[in-house]
């Protein structure tokens, strides 16, 4: 068996504490509440639903962990450079981003179809602002290639978001649509695709 001086052993002790500590944060790369998986899962849809597929790819504060909802209920957790899919019941749902301020946008889900966000991060003095922005087919194509896909770990869910803050982003959202009819049409109007290949 080697045997090592004291300060080296001190050393590799004090390395092997920082990696242990450390774990948690490689292993939350993608997002809270998410495991990067080594394969990617084909871009497909089950019978009688729909996919939400939401990228985020390099952007600045690319460490800020950015929170996704469907109808309150908490999907996935996005940093830089990854992607996670939710299989998405047919008919009107609200998508809700929370990172630095809460961005909602309402869409229409038909069976069979492929919905692509892309999870914009915008710099802003204080803090980052994030939104949500459509995606080509192409845009979405490529970049699955080039970023990680990750995946909800159940086994450590994420918070929904409280009826009561789920209902305030809904009447926001309705009441800007009211006040001017063009607010988020670009996603409110996004049909996705029936295929990707």
């Amino acid at each position: 068996m080697t045997s090592f001086p004291v300060s080296k052993r001190l050393f590799m002790k004090a390395a092997m504490g920082c990696l242990l500590a450390a774990l948690p944060l490689m292993l939350g790369a993608c997002g809270l509440h998410m495991i990067k998986k080594d394969s990617k899962a084909p871009l497909a849809v089950k019978p009688g639903k729909a996919v939400l597929v939401i990228m985020r790819t390099g952007s600045f504060y690319g460490d800020s962990d950015i929170k996704n909802y469907l109808d309150g209920k908490y999907i996935g957790g996005n940093k830089d450079n990854c992607y996670f899919m939710t299989d998405v019941k047919p008919g009107a749902h609200y998508v809700t981003a929370d990172g630095g301020n809460k961005d909602t946008v309402r869409m229409n889900f038909e069976a069979g179809r492929i919905y692509f966000l892309r999870q914009g991060v915008v710099p802003g003095i204080f803090r980052s602002f994030t939104r949500y922005f459509p995606m080509t087919l192409q845009e979405a194509l490529h970049e699955a290639q080039e970023i990680d896909y990750v995946v909800y770990d159940t086994q450590h869910p994420g918070k929904d978001l409280s009826q009561e803050d789920f209902e305030k982003e809904k009447k926001d959202f309705n009441e800007e649509v009211k006040k001017d009819p063009s607010h988020r049409r670009d996603v409110a109007q996004y049909t996705g695709f029936n295929r990707v290949k």
